[in-house]
């Protein structure tokens, strides 16, 4: 299940990158690099890991008109990372676009946020049950042609999941911290739950000994 831990990459910019990595190495094989530091060091940062072998996931999540999103893409395939993924509030036809513009890369819809709850759903007027939305976001992600989405993993128990889908599930924790997300679930539960990929990030990043963490995370996933 390590293989299937996506570590997030929440850092500054390359130099605070390598560190890291030079500490973890090997024993972590796909990261994701989010907006902070990709605007950062852009293309830069997408070489220096794929010279280190290592699987990403460019968790960007575009949301513009179909046309704009869909020439971003384009730019974007170039890299040939694993994953990046859109929000599927952009509807079908950004979906639609979107994927037609990417040929080596597995193309997510998010759903909804972690960091939202009904609460703050509701404060955004969108006066529907969160279960529901994600219930209608997921399917039409898949109607649209992605290749998967990104949910919490709580919401995994409700969905009827597809074969050969992909579920990619960020808050979670090992621990018992929350930070800015909502919706947190523990590693092994969120598998058990159905997903294919989690994300993990600071509990990681900001260890005094993330090798000493990731054994405890494997010790737990055993």
């Amino acid at each position: 299940m390590i293989d299937k831990t996506i570590v997030a990459l929440d850092l500054p910019d390359l130099n605070t990158t390598k560190v890291f990595i030079e500490r973890v190495n090997s024993n972590i094989s796909f990261v994701k690099v989010g907006m902070e530091l990709f605007y950062s060091e852009g293309h830069k940062i997408i070489e220096y890991l794929k010279e280190k072998n290592y699987k990403i996931f460019l968790d960007l999540k575009l949301h513009d008109i179909p046309t704009t999103v869909a020439k971003s893409l384009k730019v974007i395939d170039q890299l040939e990372v694993e994953m990046v993924n859109v929000h599927v509030l952009g509807g079908e036809e950004m979906l639609k676009k979107a994927k037609e513009s990417l040929k080596n890369t597995a193309l997510l819809g998010v759903t909804i946020l972690t960091s939202h709850d009904q609460k703050s759903l509701n404060n955004l007027s969108l006066n529907r049950d969160l279960n529901s939305l994600v219930n209608d976001y997921h399917r039409l992600a898949y109607d649209s042609g992605l290749s998967g989405i990104v949910c919490s993993a709580q919401d995994l128990e409700y969905l009827n999941k597809k074969k050969d889908f992909l579920y990619v599930t960020p808050g979670i924790r090992l621990e018992n911290q929350h930070d800015d997300q909502k919706r947190v679930v523990k590693p092994k539960q969120a598998f058990a739950m159905g997903a294919t990929h989690i994300v993990m990030g600071r509990e990681i990043t900001k260890s005094n000994d993330p090798l000493r963490f990731l054994d405890k995370l494997r010790e737990h996933y055993d």
